[in-house]
């Protein structure tokens, strides 16, 4: 179709087939046309392929929707077109969408959706609601143009992500316009399924919807690869932040941030998923995070040196160790150790010559005496260690035979074991929240 106008058409047609064109599982070329004040989507794509270019869509409530029939259907109405999906099957339909003009679309100008994959390159958008929305689908979106000319709350600069989007499949999202990431509630949440990995180019702004109840702004499941330079810093952000990627919620600055901000929650990583950060910044993120967390340091250590120490019936002092920071014991690792017959083992530890803290006796018997040698872990010694004073730390081993412990020695002809303590810090990165089972590595 070349130099064709479409016009008031979509009305009074029952939802959700609302659409004013409507193209299924075919092959269209579309250059030189206009689709104009469409009362619900102007020209709606469903399993097709083709070009739609140097084409204008204004004054509709959307521009374009993308489609396809492998989305997985959920229940709630929203959107262009249709109902929520999920988008498990990536769609194969080849559908290029370039140079066209998007204006005064009052919810979308491209809508994309179902596991659908097209080109949207070099489209000038103005004043849409938002310029381009995915869910569940893998467009490739470059050289987008941005020329709003009013201020207005209903008039965003981005493209957003819904918060129904589920990535199943691997999937790279290209520096272009910022991406807003909408959230609001237990099923609004993007999601990035196991077994798929999201990858984000150098240089892509993500600016957060605040959401409901403290949700994360992305789960993944699967992997999250976010790489960008030092000159090209992947940016994670609110979408009130006019200072990076401009104003893109559109308020002319109506809305600040303070530097300590929180005004969205986090990325938040399940067991099992993956993640690596390389020169990517967060900003006002950490809402409803802790301002602290745990982490566990070595106290002291006394690696093995050369052969065994027999312990029976007699307590063994190690070496003094002094902490750098105030905290609680927290566990001490015994190198290389056995035993043989009947035997327990106490802990005691002291300052000054005074008792501070006693565990045990912690009864061996379900180890095998003759099984080889193993690294022995001890959690149950609970005490409050205050920085700079001296400590010292003294195992027994007792039996009611003649049994005995076998530790590995250390340079000081004593037992070899780590001792560890766990101390209070500042949470280092409240925007990513990373379950137990999780590899997140942030550089």
């Amino acid at each position: 179709m070349d130099y064709v106008e479409f016009r008031y058409g979509g009305q009074g047609i029952t939802l959700p087939l609302h659409e004013m064109v409507n193209i299924v599982g075919a092959t269209v070329n579309i250059n030189h046309s206009k689709f104009e004040n469409s009362q619900n989507t102007a020209l709606h794509l469903t399993d097709s392929s083709g070009v739609i270019e140097n084409s204008i869509f204004s004054d509709n409530n959307c521009g374009i929707s993308v489609d396809s029939t492998n989305g997985v259907a959920n229940t709630a109405y929203a959107g262009c077109f249709g109902i929520h999906t999920t988008g498990q099957i990536l769609s194969s339909t080849a559908l290029e969408i370039k140079n066209n003009q998007f204006i005064r679309n009052q919810l979308i100008g491209v809508e994309v959706r179902s596991g659908t994959a097209p080109i949207i390159n070099s489209n000038i958008f103005t004043d849409n609601g938002y310029p381009i929305k995915i869910e569940s689908s893998y467009p490739v979106i470059t050289s987008s143009q941005l020329v709003n000319s009013t201020t207005s709350s209903n008039v965003l600069g981005g493209i957003a992500i819904s918060g129904y989007t589920h990535f199943s499949q691997n999937y790279t999202l290209k520096k272009d316009l910022p991406y807003i990431l909408e959230s609001g509630g237990p099923d609004m949440v993007p999601y990035i399924d196991a077994g798929a990995t999201l990858t984000i180019e150098p240089g892509a702004i993500f600016k957060s919807n605040f959401n409901i109840g403290q949700k994360p702004a992305f789960v993944v499941f699967g992997r999250l690869i976010a790489s960008g330079t030092p000159d090209n810093l992947i940016v994670f952000t609110s979408l009130k932040d006019d200072s990076r990627g401009g104003d893109t919620n559109g308020d002319g600055g109506a809305t600040t941030l303070q530097d300590q901000e929180k005004d969205w929650t986090y990325i938040g990583f399940k067991p099992g998923s993956g993640g690596n950060f390389a020169n990517v910044s967060f900003y006002y993120g950490g809402y409803g995070a802790s301002e602290n967390i745990t982490e566990s340091y070595l106290l002291a250590d006394f690696p093995v040196a050369i052969g065994t120490l027999d312990v029976q019936n007699i307590a063994v002092g190690l070496d003094s160790f002094v902490p750098q920071y105030s905290g609680n014991f927290n566990k001490i690792n015994i190198y290389q150790m056995q035993r043989a017959g009947d035997v327990s083992l106490t802990f005691e530890l002291k300052e000054n010559n005074q008792t501070v803290a006693i565990a045990g006796p912690i009864d061996l018997r379900a180890i095998p005496d003759d099984s080889p040698t193993f690294d022995f872990e001890v959690t149950s010694l609970y005490a409050s260690l205050i920085e700079e004073r001296t400590y010292q730390l003294f195992v027994s081993a007792t039996s009611s035979t003649d049994g005995l412990a076998i530790f590995g020695k250390a340079a000081n002809e004593k037992p070899a074991m780590a001792i560890y303590g766990i101390r209070s810090v500042p949470n280092p990165n409240p925007a990513l929240s990373i379950d137990a089972g999780a590899t997140v590595v942030v550089q």
